[in-house]
């Protein structure tokens, strides 16, 4: 008769190592001392008596455990041996699925798989040690599966380890040091290959990146310079110790409210002195659209300053465009917790205490306008602008 769940309650209460047999052929309920107990199917291989677990209850429902020694019988009968048998077991004990990996050969009948530790070694040993020039990245590859994975799966047969271990494994890296759990996901992925190639086990567990825990967006914005320090910043510009395309880098940034970007690839065929215009062309503005900007008399005397030295050439602030941390260092020497793009939220910020419309306002910031707005403003308020600037920087230069 089979045995009941209050049966195996029983048995687990005794706290005794006994062997009990289910009733359905060859399977056994295996209880310990420490009342425990695993479903065993004990079959002949080879005139050999041989003891095979298929797992532990009650995470192994009897049912299941039925069913699973069935098939175990099916393939002893059909004469596939205990190694390639013990090995699928490894990996799942549902019928099919059992017979599909041992009949088609989807594990070794020769070895025990081996664990995941040991196939790390070797793929490290034989691909990644060799492939990787830099030794100390070399050591570091290593170093992050050992540390990282090893802990939770080091010690586990490769063809047993599920997907949901693999996450758990290195979701606390993967969510602390972005970086770190990107390169260790790749790498364990790269391990499976190998260890699928040499046919340790059926197929690639490794999580796709899809599958791992999303990081919780946090929205760092730029650290802002208050509008009611522009006039500091100004003065500061004009007795600072910086380079004449720094001073004029950071003092159009703070004008115009251009972009880093923009301000470095400024040429003298942008700018029409007479008309008072700045256009930066497509190709080098966020919106990928032409941006007209007004220029107020300040900013035109700052730019007007640069030609003695560049002015036979392309650019305005030298032979070629500046190094890119150009205008950054310079303001970071006047406050490190300001970013360039804060003096655009400066000028933005000014414009919204002085009543600036905010069409105006996003035509001043080249800020991309939404599909319906653009449908039917087709001026960019050219002159309306060029009266806020020209306010905007007489405030800053106290003009």
């Amino acid at each position: 008769m089979a045995l009941r769940y209050k049966d195996l309650e029983v048995i687990a209460a005794r706290h005794e190592e006994a062997w009990t047999p289910d009733g359905t052929p060859n399977l056994y309920a295996f209880a310990r001392a420490s009342g425990n107990i695993s479903w065993v199917a004990r079959v002949v291989i080879g005139g050999k008596r041989v003891n095979l677990t298929l797992g532990s209850w009650p995470e192994v429902k009897a049912e299941a455990a039925r069913a699973a020694a069935a098939a175990v019988k099916g393939l002893v009968k059909a004469g596939h041996g205990t190694q390639a048998i013990r090995n699928a077991l490894a990996i799942t004990i549902e019928p099919l699925a059992l017979a599909r990996i041992v009949m088609g050969e989807r594990v070794s009948s020769k070895s025990a798989t081996p664990t995941f530790s040991a196939v790390a070694t070797k793929w490290f040993d034989e691909h990644a040690s060799g492939g990787i020039t830099n030794d100390d990245y070399r050591r570091q590859v290593f170093q992050q599966v050992r540390d990282y994975a090893f802990p939770a799966l080091g010690d586990r047969p490769v063809n047993a380890i599920k997907r949901a271990e693999i996450v758990d494994a290195i979701s606390a890296v993967w969510l602390s040091h972005e970086t770190v759990g990107k390169r260790l996901r790749g790498n364990i992925e790269r391990i499976f290959d190998y260890a699928v190639d040499r046919g340790w086990c059926e197929f690639n567990s490794c999580p796709p990146v899809r599958s791992m825990p999303s990081k919780p967006r946090i929205v760092r914005h730029h650290a802002a310079l208050a509008h009611e320090r522009g006039p500091e910043l100004w003065a500061w510009i004009q007795q600072a110790d910086l380079s004449l395309a720094s001073s004029t880098a950071l003092s159009l940034a703070l004008l115009t409210g251009k972009r880093s970007g923009e301000i470095r690839m400024m040429e003298w065929q942008h700018l029409d002195f007479e008309r008072g215009i700045w256009v930066t062309p497509a190709s080098g503005m966020k919106t990928r659209k032409a941006h007209r900007q007004p220029l107020s008399t300040p900013a035109m005397k700052v730019i007007k300053a640069m030609h003695p030295l560049t002015g036979e050439g392309r650019y305005v602030l030298g032979k070629k465009p500046p190094y890119e941390n150009l205008i950054h260092l310079a303001i970071k020497k006047f406050d490190q917790t300001i970013t360039v793009h804060g003096l655009r939220a400066c000028l933005g910020s000014w414009m919204a205490e002085n009543s600036v419309r905010p069409q105006v306002a996003d035509f001043v910031l080249a800020h991309q306008q939404a599909a319906l707005d653009a449908a039917y403003q087709r001026s960019d308020l050219l002159e309306e602008r060029r009266g806020v600037l020209e306010r905007w920087a007489r405030y800053v230069t106290a003009g």
